[in-house]
């Protein structure tokens, strides 16, 4: 029982002013748990103990038993049952039910601070209530305010290289509104799951009870203490260690809080509580492990081929890639009659997406592939036919003469050629990262991959390429084809351009 004005403790008092500011009150303004606040007579301190409706006494006026004076409800002493809390004296001390009296975000944080440091005392305070959907509600908030936190990286950092990376650095706002609404969306989902991981986990835990219980609370109250036992998941939210402290923390506040409220042990709620968890965790271990078998079994699977010496167990990324993009160039020329003009064309009909002009062994990003007056990202976002007139619009203002463009981390050559006329050697395809300013070109495997025109694709050390380029040269004089300048130098903004251009 406190003060409503400042909240001091009103327990053992004679006068009915408290003495902190000196405001009046009544006892009949509180409301208690029927049988555990003693009424006290002011005379003798003979102890009654209030069983109506609120906890009052009844009836409220009438002479003692023990000194025959006569006295009434609020002239009496009120202290705590023996053996009782103050919490558990109090209806509804729950500070999220409150909300609208002391404010939404002070019911939610008090709440969320009960969860963590206080669990018991929450479900002590939750006796005599009957349940609503605010447990659930405190649980949405409690999830959804520790996935913000947790995974706002997943918008903050891509959304600073967008700015670091992007020419002019200044990222679209398109780029900028689909990554929020991925994020907001990415959030909502992982709330839908965390509620949907309780609802769960109520059904088990209630299972557990009545098989090791006799008598045990509706599934309603199971519900309720794990519900506010979600808010100890906020510590989730805390840098480093939060990952590793948050989930256990929110099992922890919830043996405790179903503990409180089937009146239980600690060591069957411990097991009621984190049986179901553990049996999730085992299975995931379980399939991790097995996944990580399979992966390993078939991991020959990337070994370089015989089509060239790459290092030995060196995934060869990059020339997949290569052959993905030499396909549906060959593929374009097979239905066209020649290969596209610009290696752009090949987003056409989706034979591919922007990402494949990015390969997994470099640094590059979509979002920096821009050439003069198009880029590339703001075609993933148009319709087919805008598309297509964007791209075609693009290819017609290309130099004529020009016979080698980049895109991303690739060089096409031979643009508007017949791959038929072609002796099979010659490269149409080139993988050949550009690297940034005063920086070396590196790939995790240090080779350079080439797609020819037979449809092939040759691995080759990177440290050697420059001598196998020397030999592409004959190979490009013998059909007709202009010399490749050094590959570095072809540029999304500068392709290679035969002389006079």
């Amino acid at each position: 029982m406190q003060c409503k004005q400042c909240g001091y403790r009103l327990w053992n008092l004679r006068s009915r002013q408290c003495p902190e500011c000196g405001s009046e009150f009544r006892v009949s303004d509180f409301e208690f748990v029927p049988g555990v606040v003693a009424f006290c007579c002011p005379h003798c301190e003979k102890a009654y103990y209030g069983m109506g409706a609120n906890g009052h006494l009844i009836p409220t006026a009438f002479n003692c038993v023990q000194c025959n004076n006569a006295i009434d409800m609020e002239s009496m002493v009120l202290r705590p049952a023996m053996g009782v809390d103050e919490a558990q004296t109090v209806v509804g001390l729950i500070p999220w039910l409150e909300r609208k009296e002391i404010g939404w975000w002070r019911g939610l944080y008090r709440t969320i601070r009960m969860s963590l440091f206080r669990p018991s005392a929450l479900m002590k305070g939750a006796v005599g209530i009957e349940e609503r959907r605010d447990s659930w509600d405190f649980a949405a908030w409690s999830l959804l305010i520790t996935v913000l936190v947790c995974t706002g990286s997943l918008f903050v950092f891509p959304s600073v290289a967008m700015f670091a990376f992007s020419p002019g650095g200044t990222p679209g706002a398109a780029e900028l509104i689909y990554m929020f609404a991925g994020f907001c969306f990415f959030s909502i989902v992982l709330v839908l799951l965390g509620l949907l991981c309780i609802l769960v986990w109520g059904l088990c835990t209630q299972f557990i009870l009545r098989l090791s219980m006799n008598e045990v609370q509706p599934i309603s109250r199971t519900y309720r203490a794990l519900c506010y036992s979600a808010g100890a998941n906020v510590a989730s939210i805390v840098p480093c260690l939060g990952w590793y402290v948050g989930w256990i923390w929110w099992v922890v506040s919830a043996v405790l809080m179903v503990r409180e409220t089937h009146r239980t042990t600690s060591g069957r709620a411990a097991f009621a509580v984190i049986t179901p968890p553990a049996i999730v965790a085992f299975a995931g271990i379980a399939l991790y492990a097995i996944a990580i078998a399979t992966v390993i079994s078939r991991a020959g699977s990337f070994a370089i081929t015989t089509s060239g010496p790459a290092g030995f167990g060196v995934p060869s990324f990059a020339k997949g890639e290569t052959q993905v993009l030499l396909r549906a160039s060959l593929d374009y020329s097979d239905e066209r009659g020649a290969l596209p003009k610009h290696p752009v064309e090949l987003l056409k009909d989706h034979r591919v997406d922007a990402t494949a002009f990015v390969s997994s062994e470099t640094m590059t990003s979509a979002i920096q592939i821009r050439w003069p007056g198009l880029r590339l990202m703001d075609l993933e976002d148009m319709a087919d036919a805008a598309r297509d007139r964007k791209i075609q619009s693009f290819v017609d203002k290309l130099p004529p003469s020009a016979y080698a463009h980049r895109a991303g981390d690739f060089v096409f050559t031979c643009p508007g050629v017949d791959p038929a006329t072609l002796s099979p050697d010659v490269w149409l395809v080139i993988f050949s990262p550009q690297p940034g300013p005063g920086q070396p070109t590196q790939t995790w495997s240090g080779m350079t991959y080439v797609g020819r025109a037979d449809g092939s694709v040759v691995s080759m050390p990177t440290v050697s390429f420059q001598n196998s380029l020397q030999g592409q040269q004959t190979v490009r004089k013998k059909n007709g084809l202009p010399p490749l300048p050094k590959l570095s130098s072809i540029t999304h903004a500068q392709p290679a351009v035969a002389s006079g251009e």
